[in-house]
């Protein structure tokens, strides 16, 4: 069965459930030893699917722009199951930027905005003035670009489910922020 077809049927990409408080696996969360829930998939005989709070998040993209002199163009949830993070387009004069935050954990990270049709690996980058801001957001974690683009053959994967290490092995992404912000299904 393709990674796709057990997805449909026993995993689901979350969007709601339990809060991140509620879940063991991120205490002591690293780049080197990554939690359950990593890819945004969650075996649902496991229990509710965490989920990170939105208002929250959404709220904190507003501060952010207002602190560094920004607008909030756009603030998108997935649509269905794919992608598995929220993004918040911040309008600058030298251009956007978007903010990206994990569906089930706590991450956020900061990348160029990806275009409409795009479904690729999003390009991260470190934004010097918005770091600070995100930064302070409660039990959020801002990741750097360098984190993000850490081989992911260098990273622990043995908390992750089942389910997760198949649709890595399906997927293949090369790299931790690949594989934390993504479009599978």
């Amino acid at each position: 069965m393709s990674p796709s077809a057990l997805s449909c049927r026993e995993w689901g990409m979350v969007g709601g459930g339990t809060s991140l408080t509620d879940v063991d696996e991120t205490e002591g969360m690293s780049m080197q030893n990554l939690p359950r829930g990593a890819t945004g998939f969650w075996d649902a005989t496991a229990g509710p699917a965490p989920s990170v709070d939105v208002k929250a998040f959404r709220a904190a993209c507003y501060e952010a722009a207002r602190v560094t002199s920004a607008e909030v163009r756009s603030f998108t949830r997935p649509q269905g199951s794919t992608p598995n993070f929220y993004t918040a387009v911040l309008s600058y004069r030298t251009g956007p930027v978007a903010v990206v935050c994990h569906v089930i954990l706590p991450l956020l990270a900061t990348a160029w905005p990806p275009a409409a049709d795009d479904s690729g690996p999003l390009s991260f980058i470190d934004v010097e003035q918005l770091a600070p801001v995100l930064s302070q957001i409660p039990h959020f974690r801002l990741l750097s670009a360098s984190e993000l683009r850490q081989p992911l053959a260098r990273v622990d994967l043995s908390r992750l489910g089942d389910g997760e290490r198949e649709q890595v092995r399906y997927w293949q992404p090369e790299t931790v922020g690949a594989m934390l912000f993504n479009y599978w299904d």
